[in-house]
């Protein structure tokens, strides 16, 4: 069989690791909110060290983190797309859903550089004018309504390339991609919701934390699916072999 001699990499050590470094700031954020409520300086050591570590900052240690992942998620996902370009043992359709890791890795890229520069968040200003122009309904962080648009058509773009892997590395992505949603598009708009009437309270900080939290293990559990499909073997002179795992009838 062609995958008997490829092993999987070890997925479990790679996704605890990110969940720890997830939790730990997580705990981190709210231990640096709590007190910043006790100094009435607002530009002291602790609002300033909070800035730093806070998983709602721009271009923090939390921000470069997350970018992180999705720069990883590109990385791999190119990865799988050139080995279903480069081996001759893959069918026909295999190479013509190919495509769709091309698609994710110019998604992750892209994701990867707007956790830096928050790009997306531009859009809810033309959102807002067209709600404003057209309508009384106002739309708070209306980026939310084209971001899901946006992820219904790169879920739509993915399905092929999505049937192509093994059902644990199907239902990984599927997971993760779930998991990001309800992060970046449930949580945020109920947190934006609650901070347009209570402000960043103590709760609005938690629905930060948890808000931060599902993007960053929804990236995480898709990378590790992805890299499960990646199969390796150290060949007798020392060298690496790298093989997709497929499903049955793909891998001929």
């Amino acid at each position: 069989m062609i995958r008997s001699n490829f092993k999987h990499i070890n997925i479990r050590r790679i996704f605890l690791l990110i969940l720890g470094i997830v939790i730990s700031m997580g705990i981190i954020h709210m231990l640096f909110y709590l007190s910043t409520k006790s100094s009435m300086d607002s530009d002291d050591i602790v609002h300033r060290l909070f800035h730093k570590v806070s998983m709602a900052g721009e271009t923090n240690l939390p921000a470069w983190f997350n970018a992180s992942l999705w720069f990883l998620l590109g990385i791999v996902s190119l990865l799988v797309s050139v080995l279903l370009k480069i081996d001759p043992n893959h069918s026909q359709k295999t190479r013509n859903f190919r495509k769709g890791g091309g698609i994710l890795t110019l998604v992750a890229f892209y994701a990867s550089l707007d956790e830096t520069t928050y790009i997306h968040e531009n859009f809810h200003l033309v959102i807002d004018w067209l709600f404003g122009r057209f309508s009384n309904f106002d739309l708070d962080f209306s980026w939310t309504l084209p971001g899901a648009i946006l992820a219904a058509f790169v879920g739509f773009m993915l399905l092929g390339f999505l049937g192509l892997f093994t059902r644990p590395v199907q239902y990984g992505l599927m997971l993760g991609g779930g998991v990001f949603l309800l992060g970046a598009l449930g949580m945020e708009t109920i947190g934006l919701t609650w901070y347009s009437h209570f402000g960043t309270d103590t709760n609005y900080q938690l629905f930060v934390i948890v808000e931060e939290s599902l993007e960053m293990l929804g990236i995480a559990i898709a990378l590790c699916a992805l890299i499960y499909s990646v199969g390796y073997k150290v060949e007798e002179d020392g060298s690496l072999s790298l093989r997709l795992f497929l499903k049955e009838g793909d891998n001929k």
